[in-house]
């Protein structure tokens, strides 16, 4: 039997406890050397934990350079695109002017192609400012040749519907960045940019569709497309219209042919009405002038732009009304600088007041007439020629008036505008009196008494400005006799004050006058005459005699120019159609055919029918002398 643990004596339990704990610790230190230990070559182990990191982080470093990459190439691919949109977009403005120009002016191409360069370049240049590029710029196929775009263009049978659009290329990079298709239809003149055409597509593929009731539809469909509004271009382009547009006519700026780049399509219309009031011009002339803006009225709220400057697009405006009273245009001039280029576009804005009298409106009913101010000139009402009504036509004109005559027309504006500036004060006067009679009005004589002579003060302006305005006339129209001058002013009712300007002309500051036996010596020097070329001579020394500077008695001057015209058609008229005392056969030749319409002219045949009868009538006795 074993000896009981107890008898061992504690003290050698201890030391063998103590002997044990060095070999535990050994054993703990070779497990940990030999985990420290490499391993052997060939054998398996994981990469160490710094390897590890730095190969993560070059792999993310290479991810976000790749994806800046992507991200700059999109960019600089989709702005690629936009600029390319924006290009196309400039070349279908300018086709569409191209065509809205051959539309007005009734011009096809050869054997319908639209897109011949020839044909775009011609009439674009009709309507562009020399100063700046054409963006049309394509070949005979329709391709644009700055941007990756084609051209389609629809015309209807009479070209007064057309369809103008750029589609982008049908190509890979299209497909991954899509561009939109640019489009104007010719019954809006906008520009719009649509993204899926499949729709408009599918009714052009129809023949002469838009000579077809789906015309509609697919103008319709145009409308539909996203506005590009011409101020999205850059401003040195020229498309930029005058910011007061907007204002005045909404959406008007954003019409292309309100483009200042494109004034030409209408500048030349404003001049032909300044210079017809200006010369001398024929009735014809005016209702030849008169067609062409018919065939503008059709652009709606169209801007009429002058490159002449302010001065120059008021007296057009001035013109433009005369001729044609209450048109629909907006007059505008432009700034230019050095280099031709513009720098700015101004509107004209003189809507002015109706006529109150005639309309019944009272826009001075406001407050009370006790405010009136001791300076009237200094009220804020304002009038304007720019949309002043014609005045009342007579039922029955002379004979010798012909209303489309340009004399007659900027009389009657003369005459409108006279009466449109005291209808201003006359109104005030009304509404002063009606007051009064209501026992509304303090001051009532003091008030009418300022009234009165601001009426008096206006209607003084008035005849000056129309006697000035006269004079300028009658010069203008020298080749007119002054009965006939007078009948025009008479009746454009401005009787009255030209009688006062022929008396204030009658004031010669002693020039010596024309004595009877002047007179009687140039009518005998007419009718004395033997050839062609000596009653031209004859003609012309007697009408620069016969003015109101010689002769300054009206009365005597109308009897002497009417019997001076009198005895040179009786003279003429014995050179061609008399057959006993016609001219010899060798008279009538080219020279003494220019004797003939200049006799016609200085005798004051202003009758075109009467003018072309004489010529004709020589031409027919020269073709006779030619014969064999």
């Amino acid at each position: 039997m074993p000896p009981s643990p107890s008898l061992y004596p504690p003290i050698e339990i201890e030391e063998n406890l103590e002997a044990e704990v060095p070999k535990v610790i050994e054993v703990e230190e070779e497990i940990r050397t030999r985990g420290e230990k490499e391993p052997e070559e060939g054998s398996a182990s994981p990469l160490p934990t710094k390897s590890k990191k730095i190969l993560a982080y070059v792999g993310l470093f290479c991810f976000v350079c790749l994806t800046f990459a992507l991200i700059i190439a999109y960019f600089k691919i989709n702005s690629r695109s936009v600029k390319e949109q924006i290009i196309a977009a400039e070349g279908v403005a300018d086709v569409a002017m191209t065509l809205a120009y051959a539309q007005v002016n009734h011009i096809t191409p050869q054997k319908q192609n639209w897109y011949d360069p020839a044909f775009l370049k011609n009439n674009l240049v009709a309507v562009l400012s020399a100063e700046y590029p054409s963006f049309a710029n394509i070949d005979n196929q329709g391709q644009f040749k700055n941007c990756r775009y084609i051209l389609r263009i629809y015309t209807s049978s009479d070209l007064q519907h057309f369809l103008v659009i750029a589609q982008p290329e049908p190509t890979l990079l299209h497909w991954l960045f899509p561009r939109a298709t640019i489009a104007v239809d010719s019954k809006t003149m906008e520009l719009r940019q649509i993204g899926s055409i499949k729709a408009l597509n599918r009714l052009l593929a129809n023949p002469n569709v838009l000579d077809s009731p789906q015309a509609s539809e697919i103008s319709y469909l145009v409308r539909q497309g996203e506005l590009i509004p011409l101020s999205s271009f850059d401003s040195d382009k020229g498309f930029l219209p005058p910011k007061a547009l907007a204002l005045v006519r909404p959406n008007a700026e954003n019409l292309i042919y309100n483009a200042p780049r494109y004034y030409h399509f209408s500048e030349v219309l404003l001049t032909k009405a300044l210079g017809l009031l200006q010369i001398m011009g024929g009735s014809h002339e005016v209702t030849r002038l008169q067609q062409q803006m018919q065939e503008l009225s059709k652009f709606s709220n169209l801007v009429l732009y002058s490159s002449q400057g302010m001065q120059k697009a008021i007296k057009a405006q001035k013109a433009l009304a005369a001729l044609i009273p209450n048109h629909p245009f907006l007059i505008a001039y432009l700034s230019l600088n050095g280099g031709g280029h513009i720098t700015g576009s101004h509107l004209l804005l003189n809507e002015g007041y109706p006529d109150l009298l005639a309309t019944g409106l009272n826009p001075m009913r406001i407050g009370s007439f006790d405010t009136i101010s001791g300076n009237p000139n200094s009220s804020e009402i304002a009038y304007s020629t720019s949309n002043i009504p014609p005045a009342q036509l007579p039922h029955e004109l002379p004979p010798d008036v012909d209303p489309h005559h340009p004399l007659y027309l900027q009389l009657i504006s003369l005459a409108s505008e006279r009466k449109q500036a005291l209808a201003v004060v006359t109104e005030r006067m009304i509404v002063l009196l009606q007051s009064n009679n209501e026992g509304k009005s303090a001051a009532f004589s003091e008030n009418f008494e300022k009234l009165l002579a601001w009426y008096v003060e206006v209607d003084k302006q008035q005849q000056e400005k129309i006697m000035e305005e006269l004079a300028t006339l009658y010069r203008n129209h020298s080749e007119m006799r002054l009965s006939q001058f007078a009948s025009y002013v008479k009746a454009a009712q401005l009787g009255l004050i030209a009688r006062e300007t022929l008396n204030f002309w009658s004031q010669n500051d002693g020039i010596p006058q024309l004595s009877s036996e002047e007179v009687a010596s140039m009518m005998h020097s007419i009718q004395s005459s033997k050839s062609f070329a000596e009653l031209d001579a004859a003609t012309s020394k007697a009408v620069e005699k016969l003015n109101l500077t010689n002769l300054s008695d009206p009365d005597k001057l109308i009897k002497y120019q009417n019997e001076m015209r009198l005895k040179v058609m009786q003279q003429l008229g014995k050179f061609i159609f008399s057959a006993n005392n016609r001219l010899p056969p060798q008279n009538f030749n080219k020279d003494n055919k220019e004797h003939v319409a200049h006799i016609l002219k200085t005798a004051w045949v202003t009758d075109t029918d009467e003018y072309d009868y004489y010529l004709s009538e020589y031409d027919i006795l020269a073709e006779e002398t030619e014969k064999p």
